[in-house]
């Protein structure tokens, strides 16, 4: 396999009780490859990914949608370091398929949000002073 195309056309050839819908989405940045449908009438999203490297890479969007939506939602991944091994994880691992990139990036976000929060109610004497 070449490209996530070819990794697509693979899955829809295997016969399964799962319903499978492409997604092409150019104005919701991030939304994974496929939508699935299976037996139990159950929904879910697969994100497709292949690696010609033993790295995956993913957009801030697609994390940001892996975030979000935690539950039923999937990356499948094919490629390195074997061809013809497929690798399937949950969409709540996402960020941590890819933690270097991303990690500096959380840590700075979630600190300067802690920070200003100390500052902030540091600084009031007394509670009586918030306004809610």
């Amino acid at each position: 396999m070449k490209l996530e195309k070819d990794l697509w056309r693979e899955l829809k050839r295997i016969k399964s009780k799962i319903s499978w819908t492409r997604l092409e989405n150019r104005s919701l940045l991030g939304t994974p490859d496929l939508l699935g449908y299976n037996d139990l009438g159950r929904f879910f999203l697969v994100e497709l990914k292949l690696t010609k490297v033993n790295k995956i890479r993913f957009s801030p969007h697609q994390i940001a949608f892996f975030v979000r939506h935690p539950k039923n939602s999937f990356v499948l991944v094919a490629g390195s370091p074997d061809p013809k091994l497929v690798r399937l994880y949950p969409g709540s691992k996402a960020w941590e398929l890819e933690p270097l990139r991303y990690c500096s990036f959380f840590f700075w976000t979630f600190s300067a949000v802690n920070l200003a929060s100390f500052k902030f109610f540091n600084s009031l004497k007394n509670f009586s002073q918030l306004s809610i």
